[in-house]
């Protein structure tokens, strides 16, 4: 019988399990092959620790298609995640929010002011002039500004206190003393300052040049260096300018502007206007706070109105077609007027009031 060597079974029992071992690596093992397409079923991962790129792509060529990668995803799917919100060198990016940067109508960027007033672009139509920013009290204040005339808007905030008894407290807005409207609020406290409500008024027809803007305080307000005021005008082109009134856009009684302000004794208010067509309606309302007064109203620019006395009853008509009315009120018991401008065609006029 013959005999086997145990030195034999060993070494084949080696080989073969270190075949098996090969085999088994050999089928873990994934090849990326260049110049090729390659698929791939999990994630892949590089994985390192030194001070420097992990990755480089290089591609020489100079292509009007050259890059050096391509990312692609269904749509919806962001094509990039990252986990630093370093700011990235150089990145140039066109889109933001679904707008170019140059067009985008969103506030992707400030709009700065150029030294003559006017926004870059046309990105605001005309001229834009901060008479006074933030200026401390106490009123009045006067500034300067030079206009190229027409359209303007003039627009003014502030604060102010009562000295004594509770009421109105406010700022007259005047442009070469003349005034356009008033920023005002109430307060039931004394001595305490109170903001204003701000107000824009539009004024039509200045002759271009230099012109004064002052704030003024209405009757009973008072200010210190604890106030602060800001005006602004807005030049707006003849091209985009009102085809009717500012104050009154459908010329129907119902809609008539309430012109009562507390002005002073010989002070105006004046309404610079162009009519769209024929009907404009002002009204003078019984808490114009005059007593004892007589109210001057006064029309210049070619045009006439009618004046009717709201507090008798019917409310009937006291004057017809006049430039100019005059109306005493010994027992402040009749102030309360309304007048209807009347013209043929479009014009440009001025509707004024003051008293004495």
């Amino acid at each position: 019988m013959q005999r086997m060597s145990l030195k034999g079974v060993v070494v084949g029992a080696v080989v073969g399990a270190m075949v098996a071992a090969a085999t088994t690596a050999l089928a873990a093992v994934h090849v990326f092959n260049l110049e090729a397409s390659n698929s791939a079923a999990a994630k892949t991962s590089v994985t390192g620790s030194f001070n420097d790129k992990l990755l480089q792509l290089t591609n020489n060529s100079t292509g009007t298609s050259a890059t050096a990668l391509g990312l692609t995803v269904p749509s919806g799917r962001p094509p990039l995640t990252v986990s630093s919100s370093a700011k990235v060198t150089s990145l140039n990016a066109d889109m933001v929010d679904g707008y170019s940067v140059q067009t985008s109508p969103t506030a992707n960027t400030l709009l700065p002011v150029r030294a003559g007033g006017q926004f870059p672009n046309t990105a605001i139509p005309g001229k834009f002039t901060a008479v006074f920013q933030s200026r401390k009290g106490p009123l009045p204040l006067d500034g300067a500004f030079t206009s190229s005339g027409g359209n303007l808007l003039v627009s003014a905030s502030g604060s102010g206190f009562r000295d004594s008894t509770p009421g109105t407290v406010g700022i007259r807005v005047m442009i070469d003393g003349v005034t356009l409207g008033v920023a005002r609020s109430y307060t039931n406290e004394v001595g305490s300052h109170k903001a204003f409500v701000m107000t824009s008024a539009p004024l039509t027809g200045l002759a271009a040049g230099a012109h004064t803007l002052t704030l003024a305080l209405l009757n009973l307000t008072d200010t210190n260096t604890g106030d602060f005021f800001s005006a602004t005008v807005q030049e707006i082109p003849a091209s985009i300018g009102p085809s009717q009134d500012f104050l009154e856009p459908n010329d129907g009684q119902n809609q008539q502007v309430a012109a009562c302000y507390e002005i002073g004794p010989g002070q105006s208010f004046y309404a610079n206007l162009s009519t769209a067509s024929d009907n404009d309606w002002f009204r003078l309302p019984s808490d114009c706070n005059i007593p004892h007064a007589t109210i001057h109203v006064l029309l210049t620019g070619g045009v006439v109105m009618d004046v009717y006395d709201n507090n008798l009853p019917g409310s009937p008509q006291v004057a017809t077609g006049v430039t100019s009315f005059d109306h005493a009120d010994p027992g402040f018991a009749g102030d309360d007027l309304t007048m209807h401008v009347r013209s043929g065609s479009p014009k440009q006029y001025k509707f004024s009031w003051s008293y004495t």
